[in-house]
């Protein structure tokens, strides 16, 4: 079929929150992504996306670091956690060069408000994990934990 132009319209400020924390999520590909502002997305979607890192305009403090992760664990899976305590724009596992999870991820958050609150995640023992998780602010190290 033939393309056809399409018009969108970002929303700015409080609007742009609003909008993002009462959307849900929307699971789409990388490849489906093409910009790094959250999609207008339905209700019950369930959503991880891989936002280009450098264009992300999220505040100062939104990225956690979560460690001793269990290798049975994805993005998905660390996604729908942490989404309790507020929008989750990414979820990066870190892997090495051969694409094997080494344990630890980058979860970013809208607002650093929403980071914040899931700090209360250091800790949490997944089910069937014999070791808990430790989350803190990334780059803060052990810092900015809240215990």
């Amino acid at each position: 079929g033939a393309t056809m132009p399409i018009s969108v319209r970002l929303a700015q400020g409080e609007d742009a929150i609003a909008a993002i924390e009462t959307q849900g999520s929307l699971k789409r590909s990388y490849d489906e992504m093409s910009a790094p502002t959250p999609p207008s997305w339905g209700k019950g979607d369930s959503f991880a996306a891989p936002f280009v890192k450098e264009e992300m305009q999220t505040e100062e403090g939104s990225k956690l670091f979560v460690g001793q992760l269990p290798f049975s664990r994805s993005e998905d899976d660390i996604h729908q956690l942490f989404s309790q305590y507020g929008a989750v724009a990414e979820v990066v596992l870190h892997r090495d060069a051969a694409g094997k999870k080494k344990g630890g991820a980058f979860v970013r958050f809208w607002t650093a408000a929403h980071a914040m609150q899931a700090l209360v995640l250091d800790g949490y023992l997944f089910e069937g994990s014999t070791r808990p998780i430790t989350v803190s602010v990334a780059g803060e190290g052990k810092r900015q934990r809240l215990h």
